[in-house]
């Protein structure tokens, strides 16, 4: 589209230049996806095939990513983590993020997120955060997950869908 309004890329960004110049384009148009299958939601809480994550990944980011090679748990938008304790896992989350709808990411958001996924009526990973008691709001960049149990795994779950971050303002509408 010529539309700048809708572009989410930055024209000026060194890989956006480099991509148009090695592929001998410019940057702005259309690109047209095809998929030999239709994803069964772009909602993230609710999609039911393994293979949506294709369309997924390109269009969440997640609070943990991981190392292909080792399953490493690496810094998505949480910058960092730690449990104070066995029940009690902090995330400190990455700053300066907005949504594609221009709201801003952050620890009510997170909350949002965590909520939405235990509690929408079709929610299809709900049982990954089913040791989740609770989610305490510290500050605007850090969030508390209390635990019903110690569960080392949650790191791991929220580099998928449980931990795509939906924005509140698009899941509301």
């Amino acid at each position: 589209s010529s539309d700048d309004s809708a572009t989410a890329l930055d024209p000026d960004l060194a890989a956006v230049r480099e991509a148009a110049a090695e592929s001998g384009g410019n940057y702005g148009g259309t690109i047209r996806v095809r998929h030999a299958f239709a994803p069964t939601s772009l909602d993230p809480h609710t999609g039911s095939s393994g293979g949506d994550h294709m369309v997924l990944y390109t269009m969440y980011d997640r609070l943990t990513h991981f190392e292909f090679e080792t399953l490493n748990s690496t810094p998505g938008l949480a910058e960092s983590w730690e449990f104070v304790d066995d029940t009690t896992l902090v995330f400190y989350l990455r700053e300066g993020i907005t949504f594609h709808d221009g709201s801003d990411y952050n620890a009510d958001v997170v909350a949002y997120n965590i909520d939405r996924v235990k509690n929408h009526p079709v929610s299809t990973v709900a049982n990954n955060l089913a040791s989740i008691d609770s989610v305490d709001v510290i500050d605007d960049l850090t969030v508390q997950f209390n635990l019903s149990r110690p569960d080392s795994s949650l790191i791991g779950i929220l580099s998928d869908r449980a931990g795509m971050m939906v924005s509140m303002v698009a899941a509301e509408a």
